[in-house]
């Protein structure tokens, strides 16, 4: 069963309205990108007392390709290469095949608009709600009219027809997008459209995580029984036992070999545990997923303004619609959500002060028949107000629970999954939605060198009450899980509080086309990470960043 995501619906259009004019003559090829080298350390990433510091380098060249085949017509490409973690082996194994290309798309002008068709590199629409930068396969329609850009739009989220037996299955997004750029500032809506055929919901996906993390604790004890069997076989032949006396132990019950543990209770249990293993995967492996139908309209808007020294840039989201069930039994779903975002900055010589506010909704009850989590729907990758708490994944690779993306934290990770155990929800950070606060002060003594201070303050909007729980906890025969209530079991309620973060940044353009930059953050994790356990410990998180950028 393949875990489906919902994925962005940003629209690119701010190309048309910043990009200059293709400087190429027909037939000639243009490079851009860049290179970057970056380091990290973490002191707690998944803010536990006993995590290790986590320190590391990566690396990553990105090249950008446009072909100008004639004057209206032009092939753009792009690819990543060693894409990597210093000291990490390339996933296949070669530096000379570790190329991702994922970007191809036609430009077509004509004299009534322009087209782009193919796999597009997402760019931001507004204020990086809802934005992931994300690479999406699709048709974009523009219509640039004076100081208005139209453009409509056609994306393939999922692809589930082709060599099925299986028709109208796939997931579309549609939308529709206005945007005017005046003197001092840029206002633009958007209204999407989801037309999904085939959708996991937060309870099937939690289903399949609670299978999941049972199958692998099932392995991990099978492949132990036997190493355990295997070892001590292995030891009575080197003490001089021979095999005859070996076999008879495996055999029969209680004839133990002096020195020798009981081998024929080693081999049942053995046995026993790769049966288990056996029936763990038959769970992931087998069976029909539940498919939900999505039609839902995710309506956009946003301003951002420059007035003298006052600035403002805000933004509201909504999204309502219902999920219908295809098996007899099974509830319809019913969607409404909502985030906004609002910022007022101003400027005083070389410093300029800034305060906002964001709310992304979130769900108190994930497995009802109403959905209210705007993160399951949207991510919010862009979002990157702040370091830890909302930071970009490829940015920061810590604190991205709140945009939607998994991480290797606490603040993004899947919770508790094995078997024999309460599992937690999916994206906690997600699922409780946000109620956050800031306010900064960026001092640039010069047009290259920048320094930025920074504090935040957030809650969760809806701190999650209802979990699943795997049903070998309650004595019911495995295989599913049943929804409680944190209360039914003896958990405690969870805390709203995520915390209070503060943030250093310095960023140097010291050279032409080279720029540094400097992170330091630290988040004062609140009592919200405890997940209702009064009795963790939880550590406060303090890491440090560095990035050197060539670009070309």
């Amino acid at each position: 069963m393949k875990k489906i995501t919902m994925m962005t619906i940003v629209i690119g259009v701010a190309f048309l309205l910043a990009a200059p004019a293709l400087a190429l003559d027909a037939g000639s090829l243009n490079f851009s990108g860049e290179y970057r080298a970056r380091g990290f350390s973490h002191s707690a990433i998944n803010l536990d007392d006993d995590d290790a510091t986590s320190s590391y380098y990566d690396m990553r060249l990105r090249v950008k390709t446009t072909y100008k085949v004639t004057d209206n017509i032009s092939l753009t490409t792009r690819f990543d290469a060693l894409d990597k973690v210093w000291g990490d082996d390339d996933e296949d194994g070669s530096d000379f095949e570790n190329i991702d290309f994922d970007a191809a798309y036609m430009t077509i002008k004509t004299p009534v608009g322009g087209f782009l068709i193919g796999r597009y590199p997402t760019t931001k629409f507004g204020t990086g709600l809802a934005d992931s930068a994300d690479n999406e396969d699709r048709i974009i329609y523009v219509l640039p009219i004076e100081n208005w850009t139209f453009a409509a739009s056609m994306q393939k989220s999922n692809e589930f027809d082709k060599g099925t037996d299986v028709s109208d299955a796939d997931n579309h997004k549609y939308a529709i997008v206005s945007q005017y750029k005046g003197k001092n500032f840029t206002a633009g809506a958007l209204l999407g459209i989801y037309d999904y055929k085939t959708l996991p919901v937060p309870l099937q996906l939690d289903e399949f995580m609670i299978n999941y993390g049972a199958y692998n604790d099932a392995v991990d004890a099978a492949n132990f029984a036997s190493a355990t069997l295997g070892g001590t076989i292995n030891g009575a032949l080197a003490a001089g036992y021979p095999q005859a006396l070996i076999d008879n132990d495996l055999a029969i019950p209680g004839a133990t070999l002096p020195g020798v543990p009981d081998l024929n209770a080693l081999a049942n249990n053995a046995d026993a545990a790769t049966g288990q293993a056996t029936y763990a995967g038959s769970l992931i492996s087998s069976g029909s997923p539940e498919v939900y139908e999505v039609f839902a309209y995710v309506p956009e808007a946003f301003f951002i303004g420059k007035f003298g020294s006052f600035g403002i840039e805000a933004e509201i989201d909504y999204a309502t619609g219902k999920a219908e069930n295809a098996t007899d039994g099974k509830e319809d779903l019913d969607a409404s959500l909502l985030m906004y975002l609002a910022e007022a900055t101003y400027d005083a010589g070389p410093v300029t002060f800034r305060g906002g506010y964001v709310y992304i909704s979130g769900d108190e009850d994930p497995y009802d028949d109403e959905v209210t989590c705007f993160g399951y729907v949207e991510r919010s990758a862009d979002l990157d107000k702040t370091f830890i708490l909302t930071g970009n994944d490829g940015d920061a690779r810590v604190g991205a629970g709140l945009d939607g993306y998994g991480s290797d934290s606490a603040l993004g990770g899947y919770g508790t999954v094995a078997a024999g155990e309460v599992t937690d929800f999916r994206y906690p950070a997600v699922r409780a939605g946000i109620k956050m606060f800031y306010a900064g002060i960026t001092y640039a003594p010069t047009e290259n060198l920048s320094f930025d201070f920074l504090y935040a303050n957030a809650k969760a909007d809806e701190p999650t009450e209802t979990i699943l729980v795997p049903n070998v906890d309650l004595g019911l025969p495995g295989g599913g899980s049943t929804v409680m209530d944190r209360a039914d079991i003896g958990l405690g309620s969870i805390d709203d509080d995520m915390g209070s973060e503060y943030d250093f940044t310095l960023t140097w353009k010291f050279l032409d086309n080279l720029e540094y930059k400097f992170v330091a953050a630290y988040l004062d994790a609140g009592d919200f990470w405890k997940q209702g356990d009064d009795g963790d410990d939880i550590e406060n998180l303090y890491t440090f960043y560095n990035s050197l950028t060539l670009t070309f």
